[in-house]
């Protein structure tokens, strides 16, 4: 499977049930403090009528895919974003 196959996934079961479900923005990237490489999105839904966002970090290693997201009610797009950039920069992989 792929890294967009597991993204893909992911957005097809959790996300795209969700009310509103919108993509903002997808792009590739390196991040962490092991730099490793993945995807990130950023997305927007309803929840029981309220606008929620949510950040998602898609990353593998040789054996295991992940995602670190980040939900947040009533936070601008710039707060959820800086708040989730500080999260990935602590992301450490073990050897």
């Amino acid at each position: 499977m792929s890294m967009e196959q597991f993204a893909d996934t992911y957005e097809q079961t959790y996300l795209k049930p969700l009310a509103n479900f919108r993509i903002e923005a997808t792009h590739g990237s390196t991040f962490g403090i092991t730099r490793d490489e993945g995807l990130i999105n950023y997305c927007t839904f309803l929840v029981e009528g309220r606008p929620m966002r949510q950040a998602n970090a898609f990353f593998s290693d040789s054996k295991h895919y992940y995602c670190v997201a980040l939900n947040t009610a009533g936070w601008t797009e710039t707060e959820a974003r800086d708040l989730f950039e500080r999260v990935l920069a602590t992301v450490k992989q073990s050897g």
